[in-house]
């Protein structure tokens, strides 16, 4: 189960910075980037598992895994979806306290909560966790974002 919470963290901070569609794909940017993500997680993943040729066979099949859980989990979340989470965000981030969205069409909604803020190479940072809803199922995904200049917070990790 820490594998797919692991490529599930993954996959949401990708997703957010991924709005628009894929060019004549017929996918989602986030589907795309939760894919590549998924896949990229679930081969580090697994390649922490077993020894010489096991070690091999964890990271493949940590990687296929990756890449499907993260192609579901992208595609699921429309652009809507991304709009109102990654709003949502940066609302929650600079006033510091919990901030919901929820889109309506698509029943998915979610709430970012800022948990902690410190001062990290000169910024002012905010681990968070973003809770997100879809189809009656809660996922925690937790994270990092420090304010850049311009007062727009960035996910660090």
């Amino acid at each position: 189960m820490w594998l797919v919470r692991l490529i599930v963290v993954a996959v949401l901070a990708l997703w957010l910075a991924a709005c628009e569609q894929t060019a004549g794909t017929g996918r989602s940017g986030s589907q795309t980037v939760g894919t590549i993500g998924g896949a990229v997680l679930g081969g580090l993943a697994g390649s922490q598992l077993g020894s010489g040729t096991g070690q091999i066979a964890s990271a493949a099949a940590g990687t296929l895994l990756g890449a499907y859980l993260g192609s579901q989990f992208g595609k699921r979340l429309d652009e809507r979806d991304q709009t109102a989470a990654l709003q949502a965000e940066q609302q929650a981030l600079a006033r510091n306290e919990p901030t919901d969205w929820s889109n309506p069409s698509t029943d998915h909604r979610g709430v970012v909560e800022p948990v902690r803020s410190y001062s990290r190479d000169g910024r002012q940072c905010r681990d968070y966790v973003h809770t997100v809803y879809i189809d009656g199922r809660a996922e925690d995904v937790r994270g990092t974002a420090c304010q850049r200049a311009a007062g727009t917070w960035e996910v660090v990790g």
